[in-house]
Order: C-alpha cells, then sequence, then structure tokens
C-alpha cells in the first residue's frame, strides 16, 4: 500500500515533457520488522536535493500501511547527489518518544528510469554506532553511497502524467493528492483550486499559462514574461529581425544592426551613395577614428562587439551574459541575477549566487556546522543535520549546535533534558537516551534512570556488582567504593562490620565515621567521604559557587554568568549575541546585518556586511577593483564604483565590468552616451563634440 499521509513528494524544476519514455524517478521504499506501532508509529523521510533544497514529510503508520512508498520525481537540473534520510519514530524505553532508528543513503537519478530505493528500518541495526559517511544496514555500516547497480528498475504503479498517479483509487486512496500542486489544469493537492501556485503573469515557465517557458537565455539579448507574455530585450547594436521573440524556441537577436543590410533598424538598407553604417545611419565614409570593416560597418575597434581590437574578430555570446568591447579586449556583461564569480569567461556568469560557494555575494561560503548548508533562496540556511546534531536555535552561523546524542540537555532531540539530579548519579545521555552514571559503590540495578543508581555495591546482597549475595563460607561483603567491594569470611584490619558489610567507615559515603551514618547527596553533586568526613564532587557543568553544602552545586557553569567557573561572567560585545562553551566564552550569533569578521571576541561582531567594502555581503567578501577604478564601496550588501579613473566610466552600471569605457570618444564624448553624430560635429574634442 502507498504511504497515507507522506503522499507524493515532489523535489527539483518541473520538465517540460510530462510522458512516461522519459519519467525520471525514484521511489523509496520503507519496511521495518519493528513491532508497528508498539514499538515504532511514525515514519519521517527527509530529501536534500543536488542543490541544497530539501522536502520533508512524516506520517504515522500501521501493520496495514507497510511497506511505505514514496515518489521523489526529477523536475530538471542535476541528477545527483541526493540524500534521503529515513527516521523511525516511537516510544523510548524511558518512557519518552524520539528516533529508534535512522538510516541514510547518497543516491542519483538514473535519466529516464524509475529506479527503487529500498530503505529497511531493522532491528538489528539498533544501538549500531555508524561514522558520518556510513550507515547501517541488514546489522553493519555501509558507505551511504548507493550506486545505480543497487536501484532495481521499479515495475510498480508509477506517476504517467505528473499529476494523477496510474493507479485506481482502491489502490491509492487518498494517495491521489499531491504534496504540491503542479502546472497541469489540474488539483493535484486536492485543495479545491488548480494551478494556484503559479502566476503566468511572471513564471518564465509558465509564462500566459502552464508548460509554455520562455527562452531564459537567448542569444544577444535576455527574456522576461510580462504580464503573461514572454518578452525579449535585445543587447546594444541587435533586433529580432525575424520576430522569433522570447519563446522557449526563440533564436535571440539574431541581426547585427551597425550592418550596411541593417543599418539602425531591421530592413535598413543602405543606399549606393552612402554604402557604409555608421552606428545607425548610413555615411558615404567612415569618420575619423573608425574603421570600415566587413558587412559596410564603420567600427570603433576599440569597443565594437563584432570588431573588437581588429575587423572580423567578434566577441562571443556566453551563457547568462552579454558581451562587449572595451579598449579592444572583449569583456562580459551579466544578465539580471547572475554573476560571474569564478571571474573565467568560457563558462559565461555561471552564479546566481545560490550556490554554498557563493551564497548571496561572490566567496561568501554558507558554511553550517554539523549541518547540510542550502542557498537555494540566497541566504545560508540549515537543511539538514549530521547524525547526532540539530539545530535547535535556527541560526545557520552556528549550524546545527546541539549535540542530541550525547548533550544531556538536547538528549534526542531540541529542549529534551535528562532529570537533573539523579540520587548516587549524574546524568549522561547515550545515543539520544537519557541514562545515568553512578558514583563509585553504587549501581543502577533496576535500570530506571528515574530513581538514579538505587543499590549501594557495599551490600551482603549485591556485593560489588548487582545480584552478587554473599553467603556460605564468605557471608560477608568487604572493601570500599574506591577500590571495590568482594565477599568475605571476616572483616579485615581498618574494617567495621555495618549490617552485614564490612567497611571502612573513614572512606565509606553509605557508612561515613560509623555504621548507617551515609553521606547525603547534594543537588548536582556526588556524595564523598574522607577521613570520615563527608563532603561532595560537583556534578560536570556545576559548582558551588554560594560554598554552602546545603544545596550542593548550585550554579550552572555553562551559563555567560558562569562560564567554566564561578563568577567568570562573559563580557558582552557589541551587536553579538554570547554563549558559553567549554572553550570559554564565544560569539555565537549577530544582530541584523553585523557580524564578526575578524574572529575576535572584544569588539563582537564588527563589521556591517552591506556597508563595508572588505566584507559586502559576507565576512571575506572584497570589492576588488576592476579596471580603470580608482574608489569602491559597499551598498546594501553590493559592490558599486564611487570613483574611476579620469577619462573613463562606467556606463554598464556593471561592477565586474569595472570602468569600461573610455571617455572622448565620438560615442561617449563627455559621459556615457553623449554621442557626436551629423554634420560637422561627429567628432569629439575635449569633451565637446565638433569638427576639432
Amino acid at each position: 500500500m502507498a504511504l497515507r499521509g507522506l503522499r507524493w513528494l515532489l523535489l527539483g524544476v518541473l520538465l517540460a515533457s510530462c510522458g512516461t519514455d522519459d519519467l525520471t524517478q525514484l521511489m523509496v521504499v520503507v519496511d521495518t520488522d519493528f513491532q508497528v506501532p508498539g514499538e515504532m508509529d511514525e515514519i519521517r523521510i527527509e530529501v536534500v536535493g543536488p542543490t541544497g533544497d530539501a522536502k520533508t514529510a512524516e506520517s504515522p503508520i500501521s501493520t496495514a500501511d507497510l511497506p511505505m512508498r514514496l515518489a521523489v520525481v526529477h523536475r530538471g537540473g542535476p541528477l545527483g547527489p541526493v540524500t534521503v534520510k529515513v527516521e523511525g519514530n516511537g516510544p523510548l524505553p524511558d518512557g519518552r518518544r524520539g528516533v529508534v532508528i535512522q538510516r541514510r543513503a547518497v543516491v542519483e537519478f538514473v535519466e529516464g528510469e524509475v529506479r527503487v530505493l529500498q530503505m529497511d528500518l531493522l532491528r538489528v541495526c539498533q544501538g549500531v554506532v555508524c561514522d558520518s559517511g556510513s550507515t547501517c544496514a541488514d546489522g553493519d555500516c555501509r558507505t551511504r553511497e548507493v550506486s545505480e547497480d543497487e536501484l532495481p528498475p521499479w515495475d510498480g504503479p508509477m506517476r504517467t502524467d505528473f499529476g494523477v498517479p496510474d493507479v485506481g483509487p482502491e489502490d491509492m486512496g487518498a494517495d491521489a493528492c499531491l504534496a504540491e500542486e503542479l502546472c497541469n489544469d489540474v488539483d493535484d493537492d486536492c485543495d479545491g483550486a488548480v494551478d494556484e501556485d503559479f502566476d503566468f503573469d511572471v513564471d518564465m515557465l509558465h509564462c500566459g499559462g502552464c508548460n509554455q517557458p520562455c527562452n531564459p537565455d537567448p542569444a544577444r539579448g535576455s527574456t522576461t514574461c510580462e504580464a503573461g507574455e514572454c518578452v525579449l530585450a535585445c543587447d546594444d547594436g541587435f533586433a529580432d529581425c525575424d520576430m522569433s521573440g522570447g519563446d522557449e524556441d526563440s533564436n535571440g537577436c539574431e541581426v547585427s544592426l551597425v550592418t550596411a543590410e541593417n543599418c539602425g533598424s531591421c530592413g535598413n538598407d543602405c543606399p549606393a551613395g552612402a554604402p557604409i553604417c555608421d552606428i545607425d545611419k548610413c555615411v558615404a565614409d567612415c569618420p575619423e577614428g573608425t574603421s570600415l570593416c566587413a558587412g559596410g560597418t564603420c567600427a570603433d575597434l576599440t569597443s565594437s562587439v563584432n570588431n573588437c581590437g581588429a575587423c572580423g574578430t567578434a566577441c562571443e555570446d556566453a551563457d547568462n551574459a552579454s558581451p562587449f568591447c572595451t579598449e579592444s579586449a572583449c569583456a562580459l556583461r551579466c544578465d539580471t541575477g547572475f554573476f560571474n564569480c569564478d571571474m573565467m569567461t568560457g563558462n559565461g556568469c555561471e552564479s546566481r549566487q545560490r550556490d554554498v560557494a557563493n551564497c548571496g555575494a561572490c566567496g561568501a561560503v554558507c558554511s553550517t556546522p554539523n549541518g547540510v548548508p542550502s542557498c537555494v533562496t540566497g541566504t545560508c540556511e540549515v537543511v539538514g543535520c549530521n547524525v547526532g546534531f540539530d539545530d535547535c536555535d535556527s541560526d545557520a552561523m552556528n549550524g546545527c549546535e546541539a549535540d542530541v546524542a550525547g548533550d544531556p540537555a538536547t538528549c534526542g532531540g531540541c529542549g529534551i533534558t535528562c532529570p537533573a539530579d539523579p540520587p548516587n548519579a549524574s546524568p549522561i545521555c547515550t545515543m539520544g537516551t537519557c541514562g545515568v552514571a553512578c558514583i563509585p559503590g553504587y549501581a543502577n540495578c533496576n535500570m530506571d534512570s528515574s530513581d538514579g543508581c538505587e543499590t549501594f555495591l557495599g551490600s551482603a546482597t549485591s556485593c560489588g556488582a548487582c545480584g552478587v549475595s554473599c553467603d556460605g563460607a564468605t557471608p560477608l561483603c568487604s572493601g570500599s567504593t574506591s577500590t571495590g567491594f568482594s565477599c568475605t569470611g571476616g572483616c579485615g584490619a581498618g574494617e567495621t562490620l555495618c549490617d552485614g558489610s564490612c567497611v571502612n567507615i573513614a572512606s565509606d559515603v553509605a557508612n561515613c565515621n560509623g555504621c548507617e551514618m551515609p553521606c547525603t547527596d547534594p543537588p548536582r553533586a556526588s556524595p564523598t567521604c574522607s577521613a570520615g568526613v563527608c563532603g561532595f564532587t560537583c556534578d560536570m557543568g556545576f559548582a558551588d559557587c554560594d560554598m554552602s553544602a546545603g544545596n550542593g552545586c548550585e550554579t550552572a557553569t555553562t551559563t555567560t554568568m558562569n562560564c567554566n567557573t564561578c563568577g567568570n561572567s562573559c563580557a558582552p560585545a557589541p551587536s553579538a549575541t554570547i554563549s558559553c562553551t567549554t572553550s570559554g566564552c564565544i560569539i555565537s550569533g549577530c544582530t541584523g546585518d553585523m557580524r564578526n569578521c575578524d574572529g575576535m571576541y572584544a569588539n563582537g561582531c564588527e563589521t556591517n556586511i552591506t556597508s563595508s567594502a572588505s566584507h559586502c555581503g559576507g565576512c571575506g567578501v572584497t570589492c576588488v577593483p576592476g579596471m580603470r577604478v580608482q574608489n569602491v564601496g559597499c551598498t546594501a550588501g553590493a559592490c558599486e564604483i564611487t570613483q574611476c579613473e579620469p577619462g573613463y566610466a562606467d556606463c554598464d552600471g556593471d561592477f565586474a565590468t569595472g570602468c569600461e569605457q573610455a571617455l572622448g570618444t565620438r560615442f561617449h564624448c563627455s559621459a556615457c552616451g553623449d554621442r557626436c553624430m551629423g554634420g560637422g560635429m561627429n567628432r569629439c574634442c575635449d569633451g565637446v563634440c565638433g569638427s576639432c
């Protein structure tokens, strides 16, 4: 039976095609040998896609639901890696709810095929600890990577139209409803609305209607969806003369408007008396400073994109960018929303600043300790945590900061705290389950951590270990909490017989300086007996700051007021959130746009990443001056040019291209766009158009 509640989980960008011949899908199949619902009553599945986008689904289960299936549909983009985490949740031995067992896998889609990823949650894997790159399967650790050969073809029901699964209601029940709406004129998520998640006025994939994509990167131009129409905007000097528009099959702006056949506009053929095209008008001879190139073009070889440095040397088009020529050299101008973070021209403007290496700004690394980072929104986020960790404070800066496998303060999950002061013991967390660490001479014989370590191991009924009874020739229990206990026939030197046990009253916490004179168990401490005098030692993370035995170790040394020692207060730091760790006071977060870029505590979060040219948009993201730039600045987290070298200007407004335009030319005489055209005014003389 298909998984109720989880339904179908969809991942990625919808493919334009809808047939089954090229359906690329992963069917996650989950089964278990745990008792359902007695030992396991819920399944949770998390899928993290190749770009870090995460989807999560969870559902209560019963025996009738097994095995469970979850369809993960590839909807464009890279085929992998895809990380799948399956958790079985249920009641834990201590009465709490939590993760009973977990399994992970890293796979890739097989293009054009539906493959099965079997993720069985087996009892033999409970308690098996694997390293970060492994997971438990059949009782042993194996690599998380699952090869294509391990993914058998799926021969069951599948989605045939990205709308309704190809099975009847008797097989699927409520599962015909999808986890999210698709664009297909069908109410996929059963909310009474059709295609409600899509804005046909602006959606580049569904412009004017479902599956009507615009060309995302047309030649010599760019496309937007406006009012349901794909609108093509051409680069300067080019035009869409064949009117192919901005639809998916558009050939872009295919015609140069500086040739004699198309001078300034499509079809404007220069006549015999003026057979040469000078920018946008026909002339008899090329003006001074330009060269006559093929096609009857007057070209400024220092700035012509089709004749850059020499006639016939054209700047090649590039992905997500427009080429231009500056001082006889080709360069790129990125399309809106794209950036050339690797500073290479061959792959165009390759980044949308949504990858973890360039998150919100080129060079701004999204790093989440102990977690899986994502930057699909342009902001660094935690979309998954390593085994044993969780993101309890929702702060991507410190990643998955909580140790839910070994920290009693977050044992098994955020906000789950182990009992603070069990008798004769300290609280511990092992593999996400609360337990106790007994003080010497005591044991947790009833295996119930709620009453701590209830059994004294110096008694004749539990001598040295749970259930060891002293009788026959060795009826007495002898020893101490420091050396251990064992059965004996009589008390030795320095020992006193107390209720069937031979103890050293100088060191025994149950009989300190006399029989049945136990040392009290102070809060958050372990009792001690030395020279017949009771005392105590504090549990880890606590201290006796008021020097009063009555309240034990009353002060937590994990706070900013008493960090590791009494009175060690963490000093406030500007614009920073302060935390205490075992290594001392640290900055764990920053307010607003401030960041701790120098790594120093004393000055806190000292840098505003919206205005610092050395850390623009993120720590270490430096605004490096481009060609012919004198000064740079940072505004709203984006680098900007504040001053060009004399005689140059930033005419394209693109920081990456620097001050790309030389002034004093007939095209840009005194400023950007100041053209010297017509009559005797077609030359630039010291910043003024004239005949010179």
